[in-house]
């Protein structure tokens, strides 16, 4: 019969590290150049995320 091995929990904090990284505000700043020259309704989330590029790629891998 096997026994079950304890595992131990490894605690986490909620939400991203902290550091110098700025990619969430650049690409709050890319969405609002964005909005700003084509309008609400004309900007999709597609559009942002081809205008950012790296930006989101560096953000998402954090």
């Amino acid at each position: 019969m096997n026994t079950p091995t304890k595992r131990t929990a490894r605690h986490r904090a909620a939400g991203r590290p902290p550091g110098t990284d700025n990619s969430r505000e650049r690409l709050l700043e890319l969405a609002r150049d964005a909005f700003a020259s084509r309008g609400y309704e004309a900007t999709s989330l597609r559009t942002i995320a081809e205008t950012a590029g790296p930006v989101l790629d560096q953000y998402l891998a954090r």
